[in-house]
């Protein structure tokens, strides 16, 4: 990821399983992302977030961020026939 990390924006906060689903969306959208504490939200979570829930956040350049909100609301949106 080459931004300028102080403009940095959280999208999601999870599992690392659905953080990498969301960064393959974004990847597709062409929306550089980083997923921050993937190896200790995995391997001890507990010291990533509180009770070890949410572990892992994928984080995007804040000049990205509304596309990218834009991906997750289209991912959480169930399709309906």
């Amino acid at each position: 990821m080459n931004i300028d990390k102080t403009k940095l924006a959280p999208l999601f906060t999870g599992s690392l399983w659905e953080a990498e689903i969301i960064q393959g969306l974004l990847r597709n959208a062409s929306i550089e992302s980083a997923i921050r504490d993937d190896v200790s939200g995995t391997i001890a979570p507990w010291l990533a977030a509180s009770g070890g829930v949410d572990a892992v956040t994928l984080i995007v350049a804040q000049e990205n961020l509304n596309q990218a909100q834009e991906v997750l609301k289209e991912y959480r949106t169930p399709e309906t026939d």
